[in-house]
């Protein structure tokens, strides 16, 4: 990375989980996510100047939807 650039380090860490949701059904979801941002490096594997950020994911609901696709082109009106 250009040294010139302002951030020097970036970490990001998203734990999933089976999450029940309310039809019964359940899915591997995302719960969680961090982030570590950080700006200044003072030696290898030693940074300071860090901003943290941290993401909890819940009340999920599922999406429905119906669709139909038809390969039928219409006839031009005579």
């Amino acid at each position: 990375m250009d040294p010139k650039f302002p951030i020097q380090s970036v970490a990001t860490l998203t734990k999933y989980s089976n999450v029940s949701l309310g039809d019964k059904t359940d899915f591997v979801l995302p719960v969680s996510s961090q982030s570590i941002t950080c700006l200044i490096q003072i030696a290898k594997d030693v940074y300071a100047n860090c901003l943290k950020n941290e993401l909890t994911f819940e009340n999920w609901r599922k999406f429905g939807a119906e669709h139909r696709i038809t390969t039928d082109i219409p006839k031009e009106p005579n």
